[in-house]
């Protein structure tokens, strides 16, 4: 096997930007010897620009449970995407390259009178990934023939199909063909074969054969709740018997009597030896001196791995829905170690968005935000955590120390608020807007009503306010009576009570079905006192709430006498 011919491969197919026309949902396949290969494009999104090797039905299988997964939760994504099976021939910025893929490389440059000083290139690097270890170079000459081939196929199929190769059918699309193609000499030959069908969503359902642990356990007294959940730990290391580096798994376990952490060892590619789980499991139960009474999961990976183990053991076992604390805490703890830099950012989203809220959604929220306060007090204290965070985190905890002493929330009534009056700019579309004087003591109810009134609209639908100026965000959402329990109903908060400040922008949303959306912003606030709602100025046409039928001014009603 020559690598230069994988290198020219790689160029051919890099010159032809396939991923700008196919999605890695469209696949075609490549027959190479006795095995089918699956073929996937990716960088359709300006991401990973890759062709993506498949070898066989099992390969396949682990593309889809990508997407499967996508909809159960952003664990079970992760750990679909570092369980798949593949070649990759991917297309990556020089100082991305392995180091070796960079020796590699430039020895075909030099020989070919290549320059790798071009600025924005990508350059072909061969990854090989097996099931929850860190992707390694493809070293072996089969890989790279097999690479090879499904390259020059990629090429013949496009040149064959022309634009037509964006045609391609989906995974997800039933009663659907799509492309084989065979090597005949030096030219290929193409046929279509059904879609494969989608496969069912599994997960290992746990065995294990030790009976002198399950003995040694039947002996323990049961005693309390244990919590569980399988997580896949996302930082590399070293496993006993494998060159690779890999990425374990933990079963996270918290007594739920004492609130204290169960340590579980972590273990290796448990899908294929779940008794290695289950052993750890027992262990740690020999080391408390105890076998819980019951023991409570959150998510089907866990409850089929434990499942029959727990029947055999005579413990109870439930799936329930609500994390407790405990657990999610530890999970948290977790996925900063597991990922700093991920878990930072999404701390950092929810941090912000607790801190958008005023004093009153904050209280609102005060039975779930107690749930955080000591992770949050924890993390301040981390020495390499973020100064940006470490900021907003002082202020969470400061404000909640206020609610606590009784300073916010239900505490401040509406008479401890001194009344002054806004003006609110309520636009639609380009050049309608109107602007509305108001007492920030008047409800938000009050605000709704003025705003139809302003526009020409009969109040004859539902409403909401969006505050953080995202329709149908629930981060600071309020609703007309009977629609929504999480915050007040809006005639019950006032103006100052939601904290509306100038220059903060919001939605208002009228009627859930043809989501009538006004785009509102505080312009000024004003010591005076507004006894009732005023539209102190108005420009442009309001839009027609009820379009005319069939080109009549209104409604014939028949007189019956």
């Amino acid at each position: 096997m020559e690598w230069n011919r994988l290198y020219e491969k790689a160029f051919a197919f890099q010159s032809l930007k396939l991923w700008e026309s196919l999605a890695d949902t469209q696949i075609f396949a490549v027959q190479v010897n006795e095995q089918t290969c699956y073929i996937s494009m990716m960088g359709m999104l300006n991401q990973h620009r890759a062709l993506a090797v498949y070898p066989g039905k099992d390969a396949l299988d682990g593309l889809w449970r990508i997407y499967q997964a996508i909809s159960i939760s952003d664990m079970e994504e992760t750990a679909a995407g570092f369980g798949q099976q593949s070649l990759q021939c991917e297309f990556v910025p020089k100082e991305e390259l392995e180091e070796e893929a960079m020796e590699s490389l430039q020895m075909y440059a030099d020989t070919h009178g290549l320059s790798l000083r071009k600025k924005n290139a990508l350059w072909p690097q061969f990854l090989k990934y097996r099931p929850y270890r860190v992707p390694t170079l493809v070293y072996a000459a089969e890989d790279a023939e097999l690479l090879s081939e499904c390259l020059d196929a990629a090429c013949w199929l496009a040149g064959q199909m022309g634009l037509k190769i964006r045609s391609l059918a989906f995974l997800h699309e039933e009663n659907q063909t799509f492309p084989l193609i065979r090597r005949h000499g030096d030219t290929w030959t193409m046929e279509k074969l059904p879609m494969p069908p989608e496969p069912d969503i599994y997960y290992p359902i746990g065995h294990t054969p030790n009976e002198i642990f399950k003995a040694r356990i039947k002996r323990l007294k049961k005693k309390g709740t244990w919590a569980c959940k399988m997580i896949l730990f996302t930082v590399p290391c070293e496993a006993e018997g494998l060159e690779e580096r890999v990425f374990p798994w933990e079963l996270l376990t918290v007594d739920l009597d004492t609130g204290n952490t169960v340590e579980i060892q972590r273990v290796r590619d448990y899908e294929t030896r779940t008794d290695v789980m289950l052993d750890k499991l027992m262990e740690a139960m020999f080391r408390e001196n105890t076998c819980p009474e019951a023991i409570q999961v959150y998510d089907d990976r866990t409850y089929s791995l434990l499942e029959d183990w727990t029947a055999e053991m005579g413990i109870e076992l439930s799936m329930e829905e609500d994390l407790p604390y405990e657990l999610e805490r530890l999970e948290v703890l977790r996925m900063m170690e597991s990922d700093p830099e991920a878990t930072v950012n999404g701390m950092e989203q929810m941090l912000d968005e607790l801190l958008s809220m005023s004093d009153r959604q904050l209280f609102l929220y005060q039975p779930e935000l107690a749930l955080y306060m000591e992770t949050f007090f924890e993390m301040i204290h981390e020495p390499d955590l973020p100064e940006t965070l470490r900021d907003k985190i002082s202020t969470l905890l400061a404000r909640y120390a206020a609610f606590s002493a009784g300073k916010s929330g239900k505490a401040e009534k509406k008479s401890a608020i001194p009344e002054k009056s806004l003006v609110i700019s309520v636009s639609y579309d380009t050049g309608c807007y109107r602007h509305i004087q108001i007492s920030n003591q008047a409800t938000l109810a009050d605000l709704s009503d003025t705003i139809l009134d302003a526009f020409d609209f009969d109040n004859d639908h539902g409403h909401g306010f969006f505050l953080d100026n995202k329709v149908y965000s629930h981060v600071a959402a309020y609703f007309v009576r009977g629609m929504e329990e999480d915050n007040p109903p809006t005639d019950e908060v006032s103006l100052a009570e939601v904290g509306l400040q100038v220059g903060q922008k919001f939605k208002y949303l009228f009627d859930f079905g043809d989501d009538w959306t006004f785009q509102c912003k505080v312009l000024k606030e004003l010591d005076e006192i507004t006894a009732g709602p005023m539209i102190v100025r108005i420009k442009g046409q309001p839009p027609e709430q009820y379009q005319n039928w069939d080109g009549e001014d209104d409604w014939d009603v028949e007189d019956d006498d």
